[in-house]
């Protein structure tokens, strides 16, 4: 007892000094803080209010104005086009580019009955004929004698025109336009942009944003802004404050935003003004400098004054070099340790052995951490008593225990490997409780070649991280594969890193390949499993296993598996634009990417980023990832499902499925996946899959499929779907779309892939 209030006696001399200090200052800092950030919100606010209002009505007499203008625009552009009618003889390029410039026109075209451009003032795009949709084409079958369009960009020459169209008796017809920069040229003198120019040049804001409705910078003082939308710009750095009147942040630079909703008849959106609140900031700063100085020099003063006091305490020592709870050297003595032995060459033949307790962590959670503080301290006293005089054992870290020994090829230093073993089999009782730790050991041979103890903690924690077994009969000993292997997987954590944060743009770095399935009644291909590949420097090709495993320890799956989405239905966007609508893409999905709440909301935004049909695409779920959360999976691919989306299930036959899962699982109605292992002939096994799968409204996928004799088994068993080299290897995006063209032409599989 009188040993625990002596240290809360010296525990107590540190903290009374100094929350007494932190109270004071806090105090006094926040009082001064407070005040001034205060009065410059207010001036702020009502000087941003008082612009807003007065800009407010400019866009009302803007609006106005620009309505009035368009009436005019429509009235030029009618009378222009009457005037043409006049002309009608007029059809060859040269007269024609002599009337649009009486008319001051920038493109006259003729088109015949049939909707063929015949004739144009520029001699450009003669023959073309509209395509379906087009606005040409509906002006055609609409049989109007005139029409008038919205400004809008040209699918040919792809500039912005504001085009009209009149009607002969004849049946041909004009199509009269006006570039929109003639147009926009004019409207310069009332664009809004004006106006924040001169808010800009009168005021000096950090920064004046015009938002129309859709979010897009209408006029701002930043000239690269304008026409982007806001959410691209990444300009709020705080979640949940883009449209909020207040203090927050633009790139970094801390400012007052006044948000005003600006409203008129052609132009509603959002006024932002934002304040460089720099000025504000070092003024606080400059006050919170000299309090923490202040506080610094007391501190140092006190601290000062108590370690004079007990710098030759053992119990300093003690504190700072050796663990409470097991009362072992700690990481700092280790450190130390190691230094000295360095410097005097003590190290060569002696092994590091490490040990990591993996459940400590877990059982301390699980049970209280004074119960993990008595495993640890009991853990720490079995050890020592196997230990021999010339051995030392070390606490580092909350899981991590060390022994410096002689090398190991000593007869006693095996004796205490075997003894590690034992102890490390059976349960460790404390209390009422009994848990068996699982521990990983790593060994590091021969120490003497290193020259720092990170260096030599790494190469440990490298060799225990090896013992994928888990279990004392399996124990890792460093060598330089280790190493490389694990310079390898950080290289290749490193550019999934860059990769996904946006900062690696080389476009071959990630990338799919599509490997064709086709239906063996018909051998005809019905789509597509999107594959994907990683490719980095050095390394070259990374096998997907490798690097998905990687993503999926490292929580970055979910990241890397909407970007292979997105380049999957990159290329269903290619299939459709091209008419091939009724091929599917099949897309790998993982239980930690199913699991997350927003999934389902992400897939629908890349559905409709790219204008992609659900039913165009298909995720591939694995059977083992049922075996936890069924129900909850069961739901989110039911949620899944009714948006049109595909689901099948890969790799069937090789989990925990029943016939009785498979009624419950909301898979596709369609098909559902088994894979042929290598060189293998489909056995009873897969008739038995084929047939299950039958009886409960499903069709089957046979994967893996590498030789004739496996395709024709599959055919006779009436397994419906085939997919694998025999068919087809993986190809990318230019190969899959010219595989379908000529299947097309008629050309079987046989004939495509040979």
């Amino acid at each position: 007892m009188g040993k625990n209030r002596k240290k809360r006696l010296h525990f107590l001399y540190f903290l009374v000094p100094c929350l007494l200090l932190f109270v004071l200052f806090t105090s006094a800092t926040y009082l001064i803080v407070e005040n001034r950030v205060n009065n410059q919100y207010e001036t702020f606010e009502s000087s941003s209010e008082n612009l807003a209002r007065s800009y407010k009505t400019t866009i009302e007499n803007f609006s106005e104005a620009y309505s009035m203008f368009k009436e005019i625009l429509g009235q030029k552009m009618r009378a222009a086009a009457e005037s043409v009618l006049f002309y009608d003889g007029v059809t060859d390029e040269e007269n024609l580019k002599v009337l649009g410039e009486k008319l001051q026109l920038d493109a006259i075209y003729l088109y015949d009955p049939e909707g063929t451009l015949v004739s144009s003032m520029d001699g450009q795009f003669l023959g073309w004929s509209p395509s379906p949709g087009h606005p040409v084409e509906r002006y055609l079958k609409s049989g109007d004698y005139y029409m008038e369009e919205n400004i809008r960009q040209d699918t040919e020459s792809k500039l912005h025109f504001k085009y009209v169209y009149i009607r002969r008796a004849d049946g041909y017809f004009y199509q009269l336009g006006v570039l929109a920069e003639n147009i926009n040229g004019f409207m310069a003198q009332f664009e809004s942009q004006a106006l924040l120019d001169e808010i800009y040049k009168e005021h000096e804001p950090y920064l004046v944003l015009l938002l129309n409705g859709d979010e897009t910078v209408r006029a701002s003082s930043e000239a690269s802004y304008i026409g982007k939308k806001y959410g691209d710009l990444s300009l709020q750095t705080k979640a949940g404050e883009s449209y909020r009147t207040g203090r927050t942040e633009i790139k970094g630079i801390p400012v007052f935003l006044t948000v005003t909703p600006v409203a008129a008849e052609e132009e509603k959106g959002l006024l932002l003004l934002a304040w460089d609140l720099r000025s504000l900031d070092l003024e606080v700063e400059k006050v919170i400098f000299y309090g923490v100085l202040i506080f610094i020099v007391i501190f140092l003063i006190v601290t000062g004054t108590l370690y004079y006091a007990f710098k030759k305490s053992k119990k300093l020592y003690e504190t700072a070099y050796y663990e409470e709870r097991t009362g072992l050297p700690n990481e700092n003595f280790f450190r130390e340790y190691v230094k000295k032995e360095i410097q005097n060459h003590r190290l060569h033949g002696k092994d590091f052995i490490l040990l990591h307790l993996e459940n400590l962590a877990i059982l301390s959670h699980t049970y209280g951490y004074e119960y993990g503080e008595l495993l640890l301290k009991e853990v720490s006293e079995r050890i020592r008593t196997q230990m021999g005089t010339d051995q030392e054992l070390f606490f580092l870290d909350g899981e991590y225990l060390g022994i410096f020994c002689e090398t190991l090829s000593h007869e006693g230093n095996r004796a205490l490997l075997r003894s590690l073993q034992e102890l490390f089999s059976q349960d460790f009782s404390t209390g009422d409780e009994r848990d068996r730790l699982q521990v990983k050991i790593g060994i590091v041979p021969d120490i003497g070649q290193f020259r720092s103890s990170a260096a030599l903690l790494k190469a440990a924690a490298i060799a225990a991280g090896k013992n994928v077994q888990n279990d004392m009969e399996s124990i890792s000993y460093f060598d330089e594969k280790m190493e490389e292997h694990a310079e390898r997987e950080r290289s290749i954590l490193r550019n999934l890193r860059l990769l996904l944060e946006g900062k690696d743009h080389s476009r071959d770095r990630l990338f799919l390949h599509f490997q064709p399935k086709i239906s063996l009644e018909t051998e005809e291909i019905i789509g597509f499993e999107a594959l994907a590949r990683f490719r980095i420097p050095v390394y070259g090709m990374i096998p997907p296993l490798e690097f998905i495993e990687i993503a999926e320890r490292n929580h970055l799956i979910y990241d890397l598996g909407l970007l292979i989405l997105r380049d999957a239905c990159a290329f269903l966007r290619e299939l459709d634009d091209a008419g091939m609508k009724k091929w599917t893409v099949a897309v790998n999905i993982s239980v930690l990417q199913l699991l997350r709440k927003e999934f389902t909301a992400h897939v629908e935004e890349v559905l409709k980023e790219y204008q992609i049909d659900p039913e165009m695409l298909e995720f591939e779920i694995t059977e083992s990832i049922l075996s936890d959360n069924f129900d909850l999976i069961n739901l989110k691919l039911r949620q899944i499902r009714k948006k049109g989306i595909k689901v099948s299930m890969d790799d069937f036959g090789t989990g925990f499925s029943s016939l009785a899962k498979l009624r419950e699982l909301s898979i596709e109605d369609r098909h559902f996946i088994s894979r042929i292992k290598e060189n293998e002939k489909p056995s009873y096994i897969s008739i038995d899959i084929i047939s299950m799968a039958h009886r409960v409204g499903l069709k089957v996928v046979a994967e893996g499929v590498e030789t004739e004799e496996q395709l024709d088994f599959l055919k006779k068993y009436q397994c419906d779907y085939a997919q694998g080299y025999y068919i087809s290897m993986p190809l990318e995006k230019d190969k899959a779309l010219e595989m379908l063209i000529n299947e097309k032409r008629g050309n079987g599989f046989r004939e495509l892939s040979s």
